[in-house]
C-alpha cells in the first residue's frame, strides 16, 4: 500500500471503507488542490540593495547545482538566505519551470511573499497558510509544509525554508507531503542543519553552499551568560531591561510562564495560541511596543530590525542548541545596526547552551 498524498508506506494506517484505501495518517488534511503556474519568460529581480560578493558567489552556485541535485544551504542567521535562492526562483520561472517556497511557520510565510512581491513585481506570489487558503493558484508559491498536500507532483524545484524547526522537523505526515509535492530537486535552507541533513551532504546526495558572514561583515552577537538562582531572574531581567536599549524580546520557554511574566511586567505576550499575534507583530515592528514576551513562536525566520534579546530559563529543555542559536540569530542583522545583546538567563548551563556559544564562536571564526 501507498499513499500518494503523504508517501506513507505503513499497512497499520491503512483502512477499507466501502471499498475504499484510506490512510489514516492524512486524513484529516482536507481541502482543494492549488494550481502552480508556469511563467516562461525573462525575469528580472528587483531588490532595494546589491548583493555581496560572497552573496552572489553563493547565489550563482546555488541556482547551478539546484539544476542538477539537491542544495542544502547553510548560512548563518542573517545571511540573507531569502536573497540567495532569488537567483535560483528567478532561472526555474524563466525557464517555464515550476518551484514553491515551503516553510514551517505561518507568520514567516506572510512575511516571505511580501518580499517576493517586491523582488519579482511581475509575477503572481501566492500565499497559502492558515486563514488564506482560497487563492491556490500563483506563479509562485509560499505555503506552510502543512499545506503541500494541496500541490502533488506540483514543484520542479522546492525550497524548504529551516526544515529542522518544529513543526516539520521529525513528522513524517508533512515530510511525505514534501516529498510528495516535490517532482524535481529539494534546496534547504537552514542556520542549523540537522543530523539528517548534514549526513545528505556525507553521503553525496546533497551539495552543500556554506556562508558563514552577514552582508555588513560584523561578527555574531555571542550571548551573555547569566547562571544564578531563579529567584533572581527577575530582577537580573530587570536591570537588563532598563540599561538595554530597546525595542527588546524577551523569550521564555511555555504558554504559562509568557502569561505569568506578561502579567508581572504588564507587557505583551504572543504564543502559538494567540489570535491577535500579526497585529501585535505589527505593532512591535512599527515601534509602537517597546518590549513584548514571547515563546519559540518567534525564534526563526523573522527579521526585527535593532532588536535585543533575553532568554529567561535558557537550560529549560525547549531550548536545545538549535533554538537558542536561532534566538541568538533575531540580533544583530540590520546593515546600520550590526550590533546587538543577547542575554541567557539559566541555573544550570546545559549542552544546549555550550553548544550555541561554541557554534557562534566557531562561525565568527570561520568567516
Amino acid at each position: 500500500m501507498h499513499c500518494t498524498r503523504c508517501d506513507c508506506q505503513d499497512p497499520k494506517y491503512f483502512v477499507v471503507i466501502r471499498g475504499l484505501t484510506i490512510c489514516r495518517r492524512c486524513i484529516s488534511y482536507n481541502g482543494n488542490e492549488g494550481n502552480v503556474l508556469s511563467v516562461g519568460n525573462e525575469i528580472e529581480i528587483d531588490l532595494p540593495f546589491e548583493l555581496t560578493p560572497s552573496q552572489q558567489i553563493a547565489s550563482h552556485r546555488i541556482a547551478d547545482a539546484a539544476q542538477k541535485r539537491d542544495v542544502l544551504v547553510k548560512a548563518v542567521c542573517g545571511a540573507g538566505k531569502t536573497e540567495l535562492v532569488m537567483e535560483t526562483i528567478r532561472r526555474f520561472l524563466t525557464e517555464g519551470k515550476t518551484i514553491g517556497v515551503a516553510i514551517a511557520r505561518r507568520q514567516v510565510v506572510l512575511q516571505l511573499s511580501e518580499r517576493f512581491r517586491q523582488a519579482f513585481p511581475g509575477v503572481q506570489v501566492s500565499e497559502v497558510c492558515e486563514g488564506h487558503t482560497k487563492q491556490l493558484s500563483g506563479q509562485l508559491i509560499v505555503c506552510t509544509t502543512h499545506q503541500l498536500f494541496r500541490f502533488p507532483n506540483a514543484f520542479d524545484c522546492l525550497i524548504l525554508d529551516e526544515p529542522d524547526a518544529f513543526p516539520f522537523k521529525g513528522n513524517d505526515v508533512l515530510h511525505g507531503f514534501s516529498r510528495i509535492a516535490c517532482r524535481g530537486t529539494f534546496i534547504y535552507l537552514s542556520a542549523t542543519p540537522d543530523r539528517e541533513l548534514l549526513m545528505k551532504v556525507k553521503k553525496n546526495e546533497c551539495e552543500l553552499v556554506a556562508i558563514n558572514q552577514r552582508p555588513h561583515g560584523a561578527a555574531l552577537p555571542v550571548p551573555h551568560l547569566v547562571q544564578m538562582p531563579k529567584t533572581f531572574h527577575r530582577l537580573i531581567l530587570i536591570a537588563w531591561m532598563r540599561r538595554t536599549r530597546t525595542p527588546q524580546l524577551i523569550f521564555v520557554p511555555t504558554i504559562d510562564q509568557a502569561e505569568r511574566l506578561a502579567k508581572f511586567f504588564r507587557l505583551k505576550f504572543v504564543t502559538s495560541h494567540s489570535e491577535d499575534i500579526e497585529e501585535t507583530l505589527r505593532q512591535f515592528t512599527a515601534g509602537n511596543l517597546k518590549r513584548l514576551i514571547c515563546t519559540t513562536v518567534l525564534e526563526r525566520g523573522l527579521t526585527f530590525a535593532h532588536v535585543q534579546v533575553a532568554v529567561m530559563s535558557a537550560d529549560h529543555v525547549v531550548f536545545d542548541a538549535s533554538s537558542l542559536t536561532q534566538i541568538s540569530g533575531r540580533v544583530g542583522r540590520s546593515m546600520d545596526d550590526p550590533s546587538g545583546e543577547v542575554l541567557f538567563l539559566f541555573d544550570a548551563k546545559t549542552k544546549g547552551i555550550r553548544r550555541c556559544i561554541n557554534d557562534i564562536k566557531k562561525a565568527n571564526a570561520s568567516a
